[in-house]
């Protein structure tokens, strides 16, 4: 694992953070084509800034925080901006906003992640809580 700060995936995961700012931007001011852009075009780095840092060996203790930050601030805003009313255009179609009860369940469930790692990472005096790798049991 590398111990550099500034390698191409973390490059990648902070341009995917700024991208935020653009994807609340372009929502609030309907432009919803430019938002989906923005979100597939985040989600795309997202996958890269990770097969890069395996294939080139640029993993570091700093991308191991910082991207799964970017992924969580990508999803609750999402959620948030696309439960709100004054988002849509009206008169307001019957299946938009999602419903906010949605966008709390779902930020909920990170809540809920994030608390229960921390009990089981104090409870255990683990140094580092394992993640699950996708296609990996």
């Amino acid at each position: 694992m590398s111990s550099r700060i500034i390698t191409l995936p973390n490059l990648l995961t902070v341009i995917r953070m700024a991208l935020i700012r653009s994807l609340s931007r372009s929502s609030f001011i309907r432009s919803f084509l430019l938002a989906l852009a923005v979100f597939v075009f985040a989600g795309i780095t997202d996958g890269l800034d990770g097969l890069l840092a395996r294939r080139f060996h640029q993993q570091s203790p700093l991308g191991r925080i910082l991207d799964p930050i970017a992924d969580k601030m990508m999803l609750v805003t999402s959620f948030v901006v696309l439960s709100m009313r004054s988002v849509y255009p009206t008169p307001l179609p019957k299946h938009l906003p999602i419903p906010f009860w949605v966008s709390i369940t779902v930020i909920s469930r990170d809540v809920f992640i994030l608390v229960g790692a921390a009990a089981i990472k104090h409870g255990q005096r683990l140094s580092r809580v394992p993640s699950v790798v996708f296609g990996e049991s």
